[in-house]
């Protein structure tokens, strides 16, 4: 029988086949693999220490709940552009306004008329960042084995990897019962950690050891975007127009106002400035 070695252990060529078909990577070139030890196991004996997986325990309720407590901004997360890009420096123009018509009014409709005023832009430039974590290492020819017959799949409740940029399949997972599944899931609850702080706080300046956990490169967060200052990436030019609108009421009342206008005017001027 034709036996394929992968790493010290041996398949069979329709199992490296099922493998490859799952999408498992099982080549050996550029590995990124560390010598951590292997995944704990949802189930079976785990080598390392010789105990049971996390869910091997017989006799407990099928249903596992999670108290593990997730940052928000999920809603804020699921706008991220998710996919392949071409371009690295990505450049894109704000029209920030248009210069008053020139010329006199003409006579008749010989004459020359007014000409309509150029409109201005300002150029900016926006980076994505650059993730790169990893998951143990699985023993594939273990996964998915039981200790006995008390070894049962668990309900999974409360998916504390829902988190947008992860794929569906992990998403919407709804046990832990084998490696794959709950090195995903963990991965995901890694990933949101870092993703909603840089979300915020994050700087396409921040690398390597300055970045938070798994960012080769951050992207720039709201403090990066919302801010004042804006200038053309050509000219250098002030972009007034392309500034936020940051404002600072100082604990006033909310029928104060803040150069002549109350919050309430002031709110429904920057909602209809954006639907128009």
């Amino acid at each position: 029988m034709t036996l394929i070695k992968i790493k010290g252990e041996s398949f069979k060529p329709e199992t490296v086949q099922q493998m490859i078909n799952a999408g498992i990577v099982i080549g050996e070139k550029h590995d990124v693999l560390s010598d951590s030890p292997d995944m704990a196991p949802a189930h079976g004996l785990w080598y390392n220490q010789n105990l049971g997986g996390v869910f091997s325990r017989p006799g407990v309720s099928l249903p596992v709940p999670s108290a593990l407590p997730m940052p928000t901004g999920g809603l804020f997360m699921a706008q991220l552009f998710q996919g392949v890009s071409l371009f690295q420096n990505l450049e894109y123009d704000i029209i920030t306004g248009a210069q008053d018509a020139t010329g006199a009014n003409a006579v008749d409709f010989c004459g020359d008329p007014p000409q309509a005023g150029f409109i201005k832009v300002c150029t900016q430039r926006r980076q994505f960042g650059e993730y790169f974590i990893q998951t143990p290492q699985v023993t594939l020819n273990k996964v998915g084995g039981r200790i006995n017959s008390a070894d049962i799949d668990r309900t999974f409740l409360n998916n504390p990897a829902f988190f947008p940029l992860m794929p569906d399949p992990v998403r919407s997972a709804g046990n832990l019962n084998n490696e794959l599944a709950k090195g995903m899931i963990e991965m995901g609850i890694a990933a949101q950690r870092p993703f909603i702080r840089t979300l915020f706080h994050g700087a396409i300046g921040n690398t390597g050891a300055a970045a938070l956990t798994g960012f080769m490169k951050e992207f720039d967060g709201f403090d990066a975007l919302i801010t004042t200052g804006i200038t053309d990436l050509d000219t250098g030019n002030a972009c007034a127009a392309a500034d936020a609108t940051i404002l600072e009421w100082a604990n006033a009342d909310v029928g104060g106002t803040l150069d002549g206008a109350d919050i309430v005017e002031t709110i429904s001027y920057l909602v209809q400035l954006k639907d128009s």
